[in-house]
């Protein structure tokens, strides 16, 4: 006779709370949206739009708040515009937020709006970046601040550009003091960049430059420049990068970190007389998209190198510019995620000692791309990475990470809406992560 199994109930007691602490690989938040997922898009009569989520914040009072760009069919074709969207911590609308139930939207028919930049203040307000182009006008670049419920705030009022010239808002940042740091770029004859430090009601801090704007006239030692973001210090040092040199379909051949003091003038202690210029290689481009900055004022860069296919690139740089021998293999990270595929950093965080880098990644090489959420050690070496698709066979890419008080990682970006024909229309995407782990391995024949 066979002995009868039984478990005893304080083991069971054990195991059952062993499973529910257990973190699964890629575990997405079952309490976000639609396990752990929420899309939206912005429809218009037509069946051709594109919405693409690029910022997200966490508010203190726990609301969400992400931005992008939308586009809507007008009498003189699609025009794109700006929509910010308020959602509660479980991932639904909050109908408090903007002016139609958790959404404002910032789109003119007769112009072009575009979302350049954002970040938020202590108290959730946030000040976003845009350019205007209106068929009446000068194309315009617009720094605004929408209140803690998503409406412009009539207190707020800036200008950063230089008489009827094209002036486009690239970046920006917060200082401590509570005053804001801009960086600009104006089509004029010939083509410059300038910097601009503004009081906290958007008004020009007349201590900074020249009526608060600095032409930053280094930019002549660098071929065809351009400003991708920005980092501030406590003490107001500025941490700028970008990419060099002619584009081609797989990058740039170059890209550049300069650190300028708080008047705005190169760091002469960091790289050479402030900049620092990085060559892909023989052979190789790539893009650098985004920077954080450390306590001990050490640098960490991500983007993506091209070679035979898209890798992932990570480059650490110490305070006085030279390679991280801390970080990576001589300050360098390169990770091949998928062999063949497409795959690249577009933004980073760091928390908890850790480094969250999200972007894109195929599951094999040539099927679409997907959120890519990767979690690094603090000295660079690959801990655990995920890809989530929103829709079977449709691409989805990862703009901005953020990550919320509680540890919970949010990351916004875009996929393709469903709903519509492959690779017609896209939609926000935002997914929350408890943790990042590693994905299952793909099912396969099993062992016997």
């Amino acid at each position: 006779m066979k002995k009868k199994f039984s478990i005893h109930p304080v083991f069971l007691f054990l195991l059952l709370l062993l499973i529910s602490n257990y973190v699964f690989p890629g575990t997405l938040d079952p309490n976000f949206g639609t396990g752990g997922k929420f899309t939206t898009s912005f429809p218009d009569s037509t069946t051709f739009y594109r919405s693409y989520g690029t910022k997200i914040f966490v508010q203190p009072s726990g609301r969400i708040v992400a931005g992008g760009i939308f586009t809507n069919n007008g009498p003189d074709g699609h025009a794109p515009g700006v929509a910010l969207v308020g959602l509660n911590s479980n991932g639904t609308f909050d109908p408090s937020f903007g002016s139609a139930g958790g959404v404002f939207k910032d789109w003119n028919q007769i112009a072009v709006t575009g979302f350049q930049d954002a970040f938020m203040q202590p108290d959730g307000r946030l000040i976003r970046l845009s350019q205007f182009f209106s068929i009446s006008g000068f194309p315009r670049g617009n720094v605004i601040r929408s209140t803690v419920d998503g409406l412009n705030d009539s207190s707020f009022s800036a200008d950063v550009n230089i008489g009827k010239s094209n002036t486009i808002p690239i970046t920006g940042a917060l200082l401590p003091s509570g005053k804001v740091i801009i960086t600009t770029f104006t089509q004029t004859n010939p083509e410059s960049f300038h910097i601009y430090r503004l009081n906290s009601d958007g008004t020009r801090d007349t201590t900074f430059g020249v009526n608060g704007g600095k032409q930053l006239t280094w930019t002549s030692r660098l071929p065809n420049p351009w400003f991708n973001t920005m980092a501030l210090l406590p003490n107001g040092d500025m941490v700028l990068i970008g990419d060099l040199g002619n584009f081609s379909q797989n990058g740039y051949p170059e890209f550049f970190i300069a650190r300028l003091n708080p008047d705005g003038n190169l760091d002469p202690m960091f790289g050479r007389q402030g900049l620092v210029r990085y060559r892909w290689g023989v052979g190789s481009t790539g893009f650098i998209s985004d920077l954080i900055v450390r306590a001990d004022g050490s640098c960490v860069l991500a983007g993506g190198i091209f070679n035979s296919d898209f890798d992932t690139f990570m480059i650490g740089f110490t305070r006085r510019g030279k390679f991280d021998a801390t970080f990576g293999v001589r300050g360098v990270v390169v990770t091949d995620i998928v062999p063949g595929g497409r795959d690249l950093f577009s933004a980073l965080t760091e928390h908890g000692g850790k480094l969250i880098v999200v972007g894109e990644a195929p599951v094999t090489a040539g099927s679409p791309s997907r959120f890519l959420v990767s979690r690094f050690s603090g000295g660079g070496v690959l801990e655990a990475h995920t890809k989530t698709e929103f829709t079977p066979g449709q691409y989805a890419y990862a703009s901005e990470v953020t990550a919320q008080p509680d540890g919970k990682i949010l990351v916004i970006g875009s996929t393709n809406d469903p709903a519509t024909a492959p690779s017609v229309s896209s939609m926000w995407a935002i997914a929350r992560y408890t943790d990042i782990t590693d994905d299952p391995p793909p099912p396969g024949p099993s062992n016997k």
